[in-house]
């Protein structure tokens, strides 16, 4: 798998080295320059610092009878299973109206997490809490991501183009191992990579699971309609969606070729930061985000909803 290696100052990203190898040692040395109209000032060069770069845990091999020789190998498998998967419909009726609806056969069933809530760098256990009673027992029905309906000619990104096929490229991924469970099921395990600001179907992130679009516009109109402000700058200055560490787990079915169950964990690391509210200034408000996408739905998930399958 090849790695990239950022070398930051702070929060700026100086430099970014691709085309390493993973579990292998590289020894890096920074030069700091600046740049002053037509002319480039350069520094001296930093002490050479040793890195050791992530193990790759994907390997090779044959898993309930197909070979898998790269990680491309693997997600144009995941690929593969996915637009099987999702090819398939079924038809729900609605327990209330007994209106009959067409949607994807695999649904699942979407929770929502807030967890690590901090202002100004300090935890705050009451708005955890609040979010907790808040989201809990609160579901939704979701295709696999990153769909933005249950229903297939509603199933578009920002752009109105279908999602009904998967975007994933090998190129999207972090990391990925595959576990042969030995009763003619693969699961496999894939990390994208991570972003700030995610859109479905348009970056790594956004081509695994259902990210929440550029949010800039909508977080500066809710600040304004509740009386706040910037103290500085604006939201595309203060607000970060840093979308890292969420993983998914597929299993599928190699006689098939079809997704039997999965579940997709998404992580979104959000601060907003430079904010007046009710007068008062906050330099920091920050919480982690998470969704988790669980296939297939369950009958219990249904009634909640007041559908049926037909």
């Amino acid at each position: 798998m090849t790695k990239a290696l950022k070398v930051t100052n702070g929060n700026a990203t100086s430099a970014t080295i691709t085309g390493l190898k993973g579990g292998k040692k590289y020894y890096v040395r920074v030069q700091a320059y600046v740049n002053q109209g037509k002319k480039s000032y350069s520094g001296a060069y930093s002490a050479s610092k040793t890195v050791t770069t992530a193990k790759d845990p994907f390997k090779k091999g044959k898993y309930a009878g197909v070979q898998m020789n790269t990680t491309a190998d693997a997600v144009r498998y995941y690929v593969k299973a996915y637009n099987a998967t999702k090819k398939e419909t079924a038809k729900y009726k609605d327990l209330e109206t007994e209106e009959i609806s067409t949607y994807y056969k695999m649904l699942g069933c979407k929770e929502m997490f807030v967890t690590n809530t901090r202002i100004n760098g300090s935890k705050n256990s009451f708005f955890d809490s609040y979010f907790e009673s808040l989201l809990t027992d609160l579901t939704f029905s979701t295709g696999l991501p990153p769909s933005t309906s249950v229903n297939k000619s509603a199933d578009t990104d920002l752009n109105g183009k279908s999602l009904i096929t998967s975007r994933l490229r090998d190129t999207d991924v972090a990391s990925l191992s595959i576990k042969d469970n030995k009763n003619g099921t693969v699961t496999l395990t894939i990390k994208p990579k991570a972003v700030q600001m995610s859109s479905p179907g348009a970056d790594p992130q956004g081509r695994f699971f259902t990210t929440a679009g550029p949010m800039y516009d909508a977080i500066d109109q809710v600040i304004k309609e509740n009386g706040g402000k910037w103290t500085t700058g604006n939201a595309k200055k203060n607000v970060t969606m840093h979308y890292t560490g969420g993983t998914g787990s597929i299993t599928i079915n190699t006689s098939t070729g079809k997704i039997t169950k999965a579940k997709y964990k998404m992580v979104v690391k959000t601060e907003i930061r430079n904010v007046t509210l009710s007068g008062q200034k906050f330099k920091s408000i920050a919480m982690d985000y998470s969704t988790v996408d669980s296939f297939p739905a369950t009958g219990s998930n249904f009634a909640d909803w007041g559908i049926a399958l037909v």
